[in-house]
């Protein structure tokens, strides 16, 4: 090997490598085998089976010897071989160039990379692949020398021809030994395809060689196309064709093997005009499918007994048609039975005699979706077609980075077989099942729902008994109060239903791993949005094709559900006959409820856990939960539903609570007012209010009123409007510090009342934008303190518009304001002198961001930041810590403490004790700009307890005590905070 020889293998050795991923387009139909001395075959053939060009895929070996293209290249005359690559040229059909020599020692390196570099020179993108072959019965040279010939081929081709394809030597059962050295010598990395010997057509009790040498290829290289080369056809008879059919037959579905034929033109003609009457299948991209997924068996006609028979179940990536390939039925009548989702009548095509027989005694049995049918009595080989003349669905391809990551059409597939698996391991099971609801109705407020129940499933109902019920720590029986079953649109057409439908779209998003396990990760999108449907991911473990994680987004959802997403969890809970069950172990849901004007956020998780499948005394368990008095549900096509007794029996309520109502008791003590403030009215809620599909959320408590009246949505879009009210009917102190303490001679007294409208646009699931209006009256007056020189602030009218951002996905929220408000009427107020006719108009706005993470079905954990600011804020439109701001802290009074700009973090803790209560621990802290002087921060922070507990005559107790530490400045304020509040449910 010379210097030269050795410096273009290193420069050229990493395109090779690189490249080799990237290859042609792999041979595919029928290939046949030629030699170059002798006339074309596959031509005339083609000819004489009247196969118009690109109608039937084929491929041609050319065999040729060394010697005789060295002699080409030496004379510079290649005429006949250029003239035979012509003739397959124009009709579209690729050529393997296969070289035979015997001599591969050290010292030919130049001679074959001479060779091989002319070869791909000459025909780049006129041959497809190059093999480097030894003559039939030769024997196997050094497997180092041949390993390096290869690689040097390989790389010298590829320099030239990125696309072409490499070929090894065609091996059989013999060379196993010789085969494991070259693999030794890592030919694997330069190889795409692997020649096999062929089988004899004329035995049927011989060992196929492919058989013997498919395991070794496989498990060395798992990407490489096996050819099984030369297949003998000794005759044009219908005998030696069936043969051939029924051998073709035998390995349909194998994406990675390919076969050629060598005879006469008579003899390929005969095969090509059979393969061209199933051209659906022999042009198509095939797999096979397991039969004991759909309980496929055989019986000889006219007797129960079951019989084996060769055959394939085949499914058709290209035009999603399922196949039933026998052969061996030795002109016997066969009953078939197995599970088809859609029931059409198949036919059976004989391909040799060019029939197409209906089945006419076909039967299927809707209920059970079981198909049975009677094969015609044939000698030759018959594909059953179970979609002929049938339509296709929406399916996207997605080429994988990877070889070994098979398209999406298969990944769909084969896991609606493995679903449909799984479906039939079962009839019924019983779980366990821990309900728990969080829902955050103010940043701080929350409500904790949590519920044990036990699950009855069946394939066709899914029920269950609730065991135990909590709010906020505090537990409930059967008499619980009611509330409003809010759900989604029932979402009738699923993605990857086992009829694959033309609701979805399917694309391939890439490689992951979940709990060690690798996954093919599938995105899926609804084709139309006129109906509800999904949009999200499925996680397919990539070898056994089960889910174990599925994320959907619904779409087109009704109000007042803004959006929901939802993300479940797969594991293995049982196992039957061997086989291993997957049930859903943990389903996350988060979604957004457009509840008073505001989109609130309600997580939801549940967990199951205790698996009960195929439990014999499964009815008796069901009958004892429907006879007891427990509260159950029933999962419908209508949604989920309360499943109530009547007369001694459970039947379905189509009664839907839309509505709850408490009566609210309890008082507030804040230094902000001179007395407790007292609350006792109604707290209602209601989500079809005057039956308009409105709502109405209102809180009614004696001396104050808030509420909101919304409409969901206007007609046909993603708007939505609602009215906000305020009143208060106790007047509040408004006081002022200073570095000297309160200045009691500058006390107001004031009365707020607002009304605000809104209209929101909700960009999709997650984003929303809303622009506010708010009108304010403030009533201002002076303090009995008050100096005689003060002058009170006119009462007056506010006016002012707001913008809204608000992002909200996976229990995380950022929402971003900004607000330009004008006072009516603003005049001189306060000490002579000091009035500001700027603080007229002012401008609002704030960032914040939060998230709660729930440690157990008892503990959460809740964080929050927000920066809140402005220009020209005065006394009365700086932040306060107010009971119904925004931007409450615990232990800070209503009046008194006041910033232009304040950066706030929330944090708290709620653990759930004994199943009787819940306590919370709160700690806030804010840095705020001295109202006196920008350039100093102070400091406030805020620490609370809260209980909440079912108390006496059906209520429910919290009280919530708060102490702040302040600046010396606002001490005179006051730092305690305390509110109890007692909540009665009504009926």
């Amino acid at each position: 090997m010379t210097s030269a020889a050795v410096a273009t293998l290193v420069m050229t050795v990493a395109t090779g490598v690189m490249t080799q991923g990237l290859s042609g387009p792999k041979f595919r139909g029928i290939g046949v085998d030629e030699r170059l001395e002798q006339p074309a075959i596959l031509a005339p053939a083609l000819d004489r089976a009247r196969i118009a060009t690109g109608t039937l895929p084929a491929f041609v070996r050319l065999l040729i010897d060394r010697d005789t293209l060295q002699s080409f290249q030496t004379s510079g005359k290649w005429e006949a071989l250029d003239a035979r690559i012509a003739i397959y040229q124009q009709r579209s059909v690729p050529m393997l160039l296969s070289i035979e020599d015997r001599n591969f020692a050290a010292d030919q390196g130049d001679a074959w990379r001479a060779l091989t570099h002319a070869l791909a020179t000459r025909y780049r993108g006129r041959v497809a692949g190059y093999q480097v072959e030894l003559p039939r019965g030769a024997p196997r040279p050094d497997p180092r020398a041949y390993a390096f010939v290869v690689k040097m081929a390989a790389v010298q081709i590829r320099a030239a021809d990125p696309n072409a394809r490499i070929a090894q030597a065609t091996i059989g059962p013999a060379d196993i030994e010789w085969q494991t050295a070259l693999y030794a010598e890592d030919t694997a990395s330069y190889v795409d395809d692997v020649p096999v010997d062929p089988p004899d057509l004329a035995r049927v009790d011989g060992v196929e060689p492919l058989s013997v040498v498919r395991p070794l290829v496989r498990a060395r290289d798992g990407t490489a196309t096996l050819i099984t080369a030369g297949i003998r056809l000794d005759a044009a008879d219908e005998r030696t064709t069936a043969r051939w059919l029924a051998y073709a037959f035998s390995h349909l579905g194998d994406p990675q093997l390919r076969s050629t034929v060598t005879g006469s033109v008579e003899a390929v003609s005969a095969i090509l005009g059979v393969a061209n009457v199933l051209k659906e299948v022999f042009a198509g991209e095939l797999v096979t499918l397991d039969p004991q997924t759909v309980g496929l068996t055989f019986q000889a006609s006219g007797s129960d007994r079951q019989v084996a028979v060769p055959h394939l179940l085949l499914y058709s990536l290209t035009n999603f048609s399922t196949y039933l390939a026998i052969w061996g039925l030795a002109n016997e009548s066969m009953r078939v039975s197995l599970v088809d989702q859609l029931g059409r009548a198949p036919v059976a095509r004989d391909a040799l005699r060019g029939t197409v027989t209906p089945l006419k005694d076909h039967t299927w049995d809707p209920g059970t979706k079981q198909a049975r049918f009677s094969t015609p009595a044939s000698s030759t080989p018959l594909i059953i077609d179970f979609n002929y003349g049938g339509t296709s669905v929406y399916v996207s391809r997605a080429d994988a980075a990877e070889a070994a990551v098979p398209s999406v059409s298969e990944i769909v597939f084969r896991h609606q077989q493995q679903q449909a698996r799984q479906d039939a391991l079962y009839s019924t099971y019983i779980a366990l099942a821990r309900m728990e609801q969080h829902f955050r109705p103010s940043p701080t407020d929350a409500f904790d729902v949590v519920s044990d129940n036990r699950f009855y499933v069946t394939r066709d109902t899914v029920e269950w008994e609730e065991l135990s019920f909590s709010v906020n720590g505090g537990k409930w029986g059967p008499d619980r109060p009611e509330f409003p079953l809010l759900q989604a649109e029932k979402v009738l057409s699923l993605p990857f239903d086992l009829q694959l439908t033309a609701d979805y779209r399917y694309t391939l998003g890439g490689v992951d791993e979940i709990g060690g396990r690798r996954c093919f990760v599938v995105h899926f999108e609804p084709v139309t949005s006129e109906q509800a449907l999904y949009r999200g991911r499925v996680w397919i473990d990539a070898e056994t094709y089960v889910r174990l994680r599925l994320n959907t987004i619904q779409t087109r959802l009704t109000p007042p559900i803004v959006s929901s997403e939802e993300v479940q969890t797969f594991t293995r809970v049982a196992e039957i006959s061997e086989e291993p069950v997957y049930l859903a172990t943990r389903i996350a849901t988060t979604q957004l409820l457009l509840i008073a004007g505001r989109n609130l956020l309600l997580e939801k998780v549940v967990t199951f856990r205790d698996f009960n499948v195929d439990a014999s005394d499964f009815e008796a368990r069901r009958g004892a939960a429907r006879a007891s008095d427990r509260i159950m549900f029933r999962d419908t096509d209508a949604g989920l539903r309360y499943l109530v007794k009547r007369g001694g029996e459970r039947v379905v309520s189509d009664r839907m609570t839309q509505s709850s109502k408490a009566l609210a008791m309890g008082t507030t003590l804040d230094p902000s007012f001179d007395f407790p403030l007292p609350i006792f009215g109604l707290n209602y809620l209601n989500f079809n209010f005057l039956g308009t599909d409105s709502q109405l959320a209102l809180l009614w408590g004696g001396v104050l009123a808030l509420g909101n009246v919304q409409k969901p949505r206007l007609g046909s879009t993603r708007l939505d409007a609602n009215l906000d009210f305020f009143a208060i009917a106790v007047p509040g102190n408004d006081i002022v510090f200073d570095a000297g303490g309160e200045r009691r001679d500058e006390r107001v007294l004031t009365i707020p009342l607002s009304v605000g409208g809104n209209l929101g646009y909700q960009l999709n699931a997650f984003q929303k934008l809303r622009l506010g209006y708010q009108f304010r009256y403030d009533v201002f007056f002076k303090d009995a303190e008050t100096a005689a020189d003060f002058t009170a602030p006119p009462s007056t009218a506010t006016h002012g518009g707001s913008v809204e951002y608000e992002f909200t996905r996976r229990g995380y929220t950022i929402r971003a304001t900004t607000g330009l408000f004008r006072r009516q009427g603003w005049r001189a107020w306060g000490q002579p002198g000091t009035f500001d006719a700027g603080s007229q108009s002012y401008r609002r706005a704030s960032i914040g961001a939060s998230k709660d993470f729930f440690l157990d079905s008892f503990q959460t954990v809740r964080a929050s930041a927000a920066w809140y600011g402005g220009s020209r804020l005065d006394r009365f439109s700086m932040y306060q810590f107010g009971l119904f701001d925004e931007i409450r802290m615990h232990g800070v009074p209503a009046a008194g403490v006041r910033f232009p700009a304040l950066v706030l973090l929330r944090g708290s803790y709620s653990v759930n004790v004994l199943g009787i209560y819940r306590v919370d621990a709160f700690v806030d802290h804010a840095r705020g700009r001295d109202p006196d002087d920008a350039a100093v921060w102070r400091p406030v922070t805020g620490a609370g307890l809260a209980v909440n507990l079912r108390a006496p005559w059906r209520t429910m107790l919290r009280a919530d005590v708060g102490k702040s530490i302040l600046p010396v400045r606002y001490a005179p304020a006051g730092s305690w905070v305390v509110q109890v509040m007692f909540l009665k449910p009504l009926r």
